[in-house]
């Protein structure tokens, strides 16, 4: 009911907006003209009842100006128009500016859309990098924490090396001392065998059998002393490799 209501009064206001332009431009108003500006309206009972509605304010007023002037028919009419040619006037402009009031509306709750829709995605995206970063910061400690775990177990097996090729290397000194010694020893014994060789010859065969055993020792011992040499060149070459791996890690 309340839409029908709404509809008839719009209607009305359509229908009267009509007839007061033309009654200002000076042209009589009339059903057929009125009902060729309302294309959506095609019932000529509905614009005449509308139309009626219209002329009988018209007419009310224009008496109770009369009345309460005491003007001419003819003046009253003329200023009757003169009044409604400016209510026309003034109605177009306030249409006018409700109009552009609705565009800057328009326009400027589109704006405030848009402003708020990027505020929002400024809003996520700062919430997503948060979140990325506290992340990124999560992974650092996690990484600094292994880094160091890890340093420190390289850093103790390294020590234990380091150590482990210290004791060899001092043990190889110690051996090389002793086969010195022993090298020593054969070179006093070979010298007493070949003076003994002047008063025994039996003495002298077995002190050359002997010397020739010893020579064959004195190489095998030589030779063992190279190796143990080489050994302990490699082991030295190893704790200055280990001392840089160090160096490299704690970096």
């Amino acid at each position: 009911m309340n839409n029908q209501i709404n509809e008839n009064h719009s209607t009305q206001e359509q229908v009267s907006s009509i007839c007061n332009r033309l009654y200002a431009e000076g042209t009589k108003p009339s059903v057929r003209l009125v009902l060729s500006e309302l294309p959506n309206v095609s019932s000529t009972s509905t614009v005449h009842k509308y139309f009626k509605t219209w002329k009988e304010e018209l007419d009310a007023n224009q008496q109770s100006l009369y009345d309460k002037l005491g003007f001419s028919v003819d003046f009253t009419k003329s200023f009757m128009k003169e009044i409604t040619r400016f209510s026309v006037e003034a109605e177009q402009r306030y249409k006018s500016l409700a109009e552009d009031a609705s565009e800057q509306r328009d326009v400027a709750i589109g704006t405030l859309e848009q402003v708020e829709e990027r505020y929002h995605k400024q809003i996520a995206l700062v919430e997503q990098k948060e979140k990325q970063i506290q992340s990124l910061k999560d992974e650092v400690s996690v990484t600094h924490r292994n880094m160091e775990s890890e340093l420190t177990k390289v850093k103790e097996v390294n020590e234990a090396t380091v150590g482990e090729l210290r004791e060899q290397l001092q043990k190889a000194k110690e051996d090389n001392k002793v086969l010195l010694s022993s090298n020593e020893d054969i070179r006093t014994q070979q010298v007493k065998a070949e003076l003994r060789l002047e008063g025994n010859q039996e003495l002298v065969d077995e002190v050359k059998k002997q010397n020739t055993h010893l020579l064959q020792d004195n190489k095998e011992l030589n030779a063992k002393l190279s190796e143990l040499n080489r050994v302990i060149a490699g082991l030295e070459s190893t704790v200055v490799g280990n001392d840089k791996l160090i160096e490299q890690l704690r970096k």
